[in-house]
């Protein structure tokens, strides 16, 4: 039967991606219907929703699709922004009429809603970045609908394209209303539960292992029964249960628990593979003491990844925590234990105030919060540290051979100072060094090659990766680096490469002593300005933009080229990077480097390749401004050779004085931003007029901007523009 009408426009963007697969119906021994998963490119083969490497482009599924070997088109959600709500028994297939609560969950996600196969759902997709989310909740009230909330889970969707009619063609953010339907409805079936009065239920006691084992779900998990099963065997392999006594109370029919194995087309292999998961859930559980309250945003932070978490997700997965006073148990009216949900306790025990990025400093900062302008002492308060140290296990400093003449091999000389730069940025991550690296040189001949050791020794968590338009991007999560690359820097337009010259200075050098880090979904805060910057260029002539007077950047340059290197060159060097503990080496030789003589602060060394890059960047209407500058000059009388160019000029007197193609240039107004740059590296800076609010002096009726010699003092400069 044929369920796809087309790919909506929402889903467009998905299309060449590998995230599609086919499915096709098949009955169930019990007789239910199922969707099973297939290649779309191998379509007898199955597919699965965690498996990226069984997906293909959306136009593979929809050959297989129109040819028939598929009854429908499906959208596997691991590694995408996409977040789902999956309404069943919401619709009626016949007239279209929608339950009331349906229809309120579509009002307020106002994202692109379609109609499911079976035409008794609605499927609502919209865009997430929250942790993951893979919940099953009843509806009360609402006629047996219920909900299942997707985000970051290891699912596929169905897609039809039957778009309900009068909702959105667009995918719009459903991140927050997630959070709060999974949390209402988790305390709406708890309070149903709880009071017995869950339809079909007739129980008021506590939840019962054995009771559960033997009578089945019973409404005690809003009707979900894959959530009653993980239940029973996580709390099996808690009290010890082996996993064959586990499996065989799964498989045993006289246990209500086993209904739902036994639709499944592989009984055994369901109750396996559920098994298996759940032992490794156990075994590396998520537990209450990998969180920390983060108060400013009310989320939590998961420590293992330092990604932050809801509350509501938290909840999910760390059970309530029994509230004690005094090391006593508080007890009810009842005198039953009164239990805390995971984040209240978490508020209460383990709040931060502030969160930072500081290598050097413990994971929880005590007593101090840091500023824009540093830190400040404040007993009691708490700062979040989100830096992890790298992991890496330490070789033998005497065996990092292969990568020492790899980088000798490509930078020759050059490669000495940054030995040193490596080994400060891998022993020093806490300091900051007030110059960045240029690499440069062929494509082909290996920089990433030679960089890859020093990103794990730094760890690659903290081995930032951008391109030269991120660095103007309102999100900026790459400060948080100890080495961050910025890769194939080459010209931007003439305006831009100065504009990201000095965009890029608080990056290369301190001050600021902080720098303000701005995440999605996440409030700005404050981290130390401590990351190195290494650029990397195939281009000298047209790359990135350096002045002559520039102290903040060394430059490496190669002149060697791919075909120097034999064809088994580099499956020899990464063998031994991967196979023969070349990574742990290279570690190991960067912490031996003495670094009593390299001073971080102090400005690099000035390569040949340095001045060839402030050569290339010499415009032709530098020099033709400077001879203009000779020309409303004076001859020095001590010497008739030379001129005296006036201490401060104005751009109409120089208009004046050009000739020729020049004169045209610098009349042009889609020149003006540049022209502030040529008089610059003429040795004229503007000179602004603090008595006018334009800042401008008025000479021979007329506002206009004046520039005085840069080597004059700031009261001579304005002694010179009012003498105009």
């Amino acid at each position: 039967m044929g369920t796809f009408k087309g790919l909506p426009t929402a889903l467009q963007h998905f299309a060449p991606q590998e995230l599609w697969v086919i499915w096709r119906w098949k009955k169930t021994k019990k007789g239910k219907w199922t969707k099973p998963l297939y290649q779309a490119r191998a379509p007898k083969q199955n597919a699965k929703s965690n498996d990226p490497s069984t997906w293909a482009p959306f136009d593979a599924a929809l050959t297989a699709y129109s040819s028939g070997q598929a009854d429908g088109i499906g959208l596997c959600l691991l590694n995408t922004n996409l977040g789902v709500f999956d309404a069943d028994d919401c619709r009626n297939s016949g007239n279209g009429a929608l339950e009331p609560a349906a229809q309120r969950l579509i009002k307020r996600a106002n994202t692109y809603t379609e109609i499911t196969p079976s035409g008794t759902g609605l499927r609502l997709i919209g865009v997430c970045h929250g942790a993951k989310i893979h919940r099953k909740q009843a509806v009360p009230n609402a006629n047996g609908m219920s909900i299942e909330s997707y985000r970051k889970a290891e699912r596929y969707i169905t897609v039809t394209g039957d778009a309900l009619p009068g909702t959105t063609s667009q995918l719009t953010d459903i991140d927050a209303l997630m959070d709060e339907v999974v949390s209402k409805l988790d305390a709406a079936n708890n309070k149903t539960a709880k009071a017995g009065q869950t339809k079909g239920s007739k129980r008021t006691k506590p939840l019962d292992l054995d009771d559960l084992i033997r009578n089945g779900e019973q409404g005690l998990f809003g009707g979900h029964r894959a959530r009653a099963i993980w239940y029973v065997i996580c709390a099996m392999l808690r009290r010890g249960d082996s996993q064959q006594a586990i499996r065989a109370t799964l498989l045993d029919r006289g246990n209500k628990i086993s209904e739902k194995v036994y639709e499944q087309a592989k009984p055994v292999e369901y109750a396996s593979k559920q098994i298996s998961n759940a032992a490794k859930a156990v075994s590396e559980a998520v537990t209450l003491e990998d969180f920390y309250a983060y108060m400013p945003q009310h989320s939590y932070i998961y420590t293992p990844s330092c990604e932050p978490w809801p509350g509501t997700s938290v909840n999910a997965r760390i059970p309530p925590v029994p509230l004690m006073r005094n090391g006593k148990p508080v007890l009810d009216e009842d005198g039953e234990q009164v239990m805390l949900k995971a984040n209240a306790w978490l508020d209460e025990h383990k709040p931060v105030e502030q969160m930072t990025w500081a290598p050097g400093l413990p994971m929880i900062i005590r007593d101090r919060l840091v500023s824009a302008g540093g830190w400040i002492e404040r007993k009691g308060v708490s700062c979040f540290n989100l830096y992890r140290p790298p992991e890496i296990e330490l070789g033998d400093a005497s065996k990092a051979g292969p990568w020492l003449e790899h980088g000798r091999n490509i930078y020759r000389g050059d490669f000495d100072h940054m030995q040193l730069w490596f080994a400060h940025r891998r022993q020093r991550p806490q300091e900051k060094i007030n110059h960045a690296l240029l690499m440069g040189g062929p494509q082909g001949i290996g920089k990433d090659t030679l960089l890859e050791p020093v990103k794990r020794a730094v760890g690659p968590w903290n081995f930032g990766e951008v391109s030269p338009g991120n660095m103007f991007d309102q999100f900026n999560p790459h400060v948080k680096s100890v080495i961050m690359r910025i890769s194939e820097a080459r010209d931007l337009g003439d305006v831009n490469r100065y504009s990201f010259y000095d965009h890029m200075k608080s990056y290369t050098a301190a001050p600021p002593d902080v720098l303000s880090c701005n995440e999605k979904n996440l409030r700005q805060y404050s981290v130390l300005n401590v990351c190195g910057v290494i650029i990397t260029t195939n281009h000298k002539a047209d790359g990135i933009y350096l002045p002559a007077d520039d102290r903040r950047h060394y430059v490496g340059w190669s002149d060697a080229k791919k075909e120097d290197f034999a064809s088994n060159y580099w499956t020899s060097l990464w063998g031994w990077y991967e196979n023969d503990g070349g990574y742990g080496h290279v570690a190991a030789y960067l912490d031996s480097l003495d670094l009593s003589g390299f001073d971080p602060k102090a400005p690099p060394p000035k390569t040949p390749a340095f001045y060839d890059i402030v050569d290339a960047n010499r415009a032709p209407e530098d020099a033709e401004l400077a001879d203009v500058l000779d020309k409303l000059g004076t001859p020095d009388p001590n010497d008739p050779n030379n001129i005296i160019r006036p201490n401060a000029t104005t751009l109409i007197r120089v208009q004046n004085a050009a000739t020729g193609d020049f004169e045209n240039w610098i009349r042009d107004r889609r020149n003006r931003r540049q022209i502030p740059y040529r008089f610059e590296q003429c040795g004229y800076v503007p000179v602004r007029n603090d008595a006018a609010t334009d800042g401008l002096w008025k000479i021979s009726g007329a506002r206009q901007a004046v520039y005085a010699k840069v080597d004059l003092s700031l009261r001579d400069r304005v002694k010179a523009a009012k003498a105009l």
